[in-house]
This record gives C-alpha cells, structure tokens and sequence, in this order.
C-alpha cells in the first residue's frame, strides 16, 4: 500500500513496469489514477520454463490481460515483441530496446584471473559468468573439456543452488585434467569487469526448454563483447543476430557437449582484445537506445489527455 500511496502523491506523468511481477501493482494504480503505463517487459516471464515459474499457465494468463491494457511495450528482443503481439494480443506495437550496459572506451589488458588461478600467459580461458544451473547448459559445457587441450581453462563465475552446485563439482573430477575447471563465488558488478577482461572467450548456453530462453537476449552478451572476448552461444534467433552476423563468435548446439567443445576449439582462434571490444561498442551503443526510449516518453507526454 505505500507504494500505491506514494505514486499517488507524486501522480507522474508515466508508470513503468519492469517484468511482469510488477505489473499488478501498476494495473491496480491505472485504475485509481488513470496514468499512462508502460510495460517493460525485459524477460518473457511466461513463457519461462515451469521449474523457473510455477504456476506458468496463470502468469501466462495474467500476461495476455495486461498487454491489451498498457500504452507502450518495450522488449529486448523483436521475436518477443512479436510474441507478445500477434499471440498476446498487445493493442500496441512495441519497441526495442537492447540490454545493452553504457560504458566507456575503457578497455585495458587484465591478468586478474592469471593471477588469482596461478594460470599461464598462454593458456586459453573460457569464462562463464551467472546463474550456475541447469537450465545454462553448464553439465554440457564442463563435459566439452573431455575433447579440448589441456591448455583450456574453464571458469564458473556466479551462484546457484547448492545441490546443483555439488553435482557440477562432482561432475569435474570425471573429465581428463579436472584440475582445468575452477569456480568463483559470486563477485559484485562493479569488481567483474576486470575478471570479464582477463577471459579469452566468453561462454552463454542456454537450454533450448522455453521460448523464454529460446528468444534470450542477455546484458552478458554485451559485457563479453565490450571486454572484447570471442563468444560461444546457443544458436537461437536473439544470439545469432549478433554472434554469428557480426562475426563475434560462434553459435552452437548448447546440448551438443561435442559440438560445444568444437566452437571452442574454433572461436580460439578468432579475433578478440581491443580491436574486437571497440567494433562492439560502435555498434551496440547504449545512446541509440536511449533515444529510442525518450522519443517514446516524450510522445507520450506530449499526447493530449492520460
């Protein structure tokens, strides 16, 4: 209720809900109000796996009421926005605006994961940084190193569940140089980017078990491209597009622990470092979606009537 009570004070000109967790709270104000709303939809929560989202079918029925009740719907992703659309039945289009972090040309060398592991120069670091679980193919990817040299490195950064966690780490000691996988707890955002640097090529599997995770459209793609790191990616639409269109990585089976260790073996040898992170940051910029973003509130101020 204060929430409520405090939007109510202030009376804005726009309510922005971001996800749709949010958006009974931001329906239930329109009501009262009579606020524009947007509806910022950064994941396609119902369509999430169930395991991610009990009770899928209710959200997915709250989320078809919502999108015909909202002034403006943001995605990350077109095939979302689609989705949301055609299937949905949004009475509005949408508009895309990528989670894409702003950053500075401040791309530097890093030997923090050198150093903290006691690795080599020369040997090769494949970095995975988030959610430890499941459904990020990580059993599949710790199984690529039983076909790549010894010279790879493989390294967790992040949290999960700990039986989770516990069956990983068992699952290590089966492959060839299980001395080659090492995981990192969890690092606060503003301490990551040095480790982001110090990779090589930058790992993002996800299971192909929702169209949530199918049309993925991460703010860790860019954090790999911005540090200038080759990617290897699940070859579905959202990652494609950039990936493997712009030549900054390559796009894989992520259940495929073979095809995996592949595109590994293959992305290696591609262009990555400073040159690499500068062409990203020119063309994935943060000021271009910006724009997109003050043309839409702008507009909507400036319309006659809430």
């Amino acid at each position: 209720m204060k929430g409520i009570t405090t939007i109510m004070r202030i009376r804005p000109d726009i309510l922005i809900g971001h996800d749709l967790t949010t958006m009974p709270l931001v329906i239930c104000v329109r009501w009262m109000a009579r606020l524009k709303i947007v509806y910022n939809a950064h994941e396609l929560l119902s369509e999430a796996s169930e395991n991610i989202v009990p009770l899928r079918a209710l959200w997915h029925w709250f989320d078809t009421i919502i999108v015909r009740r909202i002034d403006a719907l943001i995605v990350p992703e077109t095939n979302r926005g689609t989705i949301m659309v055609k299937e949905y039945g949004s009475a509005k289009s949408f508009i895309v605006v990528r989670n894409i972090p702003p950053v500075g040309n401040d791309y530097h060398v890093s030997r923090t994961l050198h150093t903290r592991l006691g690795l080599a120069e020369t040997d090769t670091i494949i970095l995975y940084q988030g959610l430890i679980a499941a459904s990020r193919c990580l059993q599949e990817l710790v199984g690529a190193f039983n076909y790549l040299p010894s010279h790879f490195h493989l390294v967790l950064i992040g949290s999960g569940e700990e039986s989770f966690l516990h069956e990983l780490r068992l699952l290590t000691t089966t492959i060839l140089y299980p001395e080659r996988i090492h995981f990192i707890q969890w690092i606060p955002y503003d301490l990551l980017k040095e480790f982001t640097l110090s990779a090589d090529i930058g790992v993002l599997l996800y299971r192909n078990d929702s169209r949530n995770n199918y049309y993925a459209a991460p703010n860790k793609m860019y954090e790999y491209l911005f540090a200038g790191l080759v990617v290897v990616a699940s070859d579905f639409p959202g990652l494609q597009s950039v990936v493997e269109k712009f030549n900054f990585g390559i796009c894989v089976n992520p259940e495929n622990t073979r095809a995996i260790a592949v595109a590994i073996e293959k992305a290696a040898f591609m262009q990555h470092g400073e040159e690499s992170s500068l062409r990203a940051k020119q063309m994935f910029r943060w000021e271009d979606d910006a724009a997109r973003l003050f043309s839409l509130y702008t507009s909507m101020i400036t319309t006659d009537g809430k």
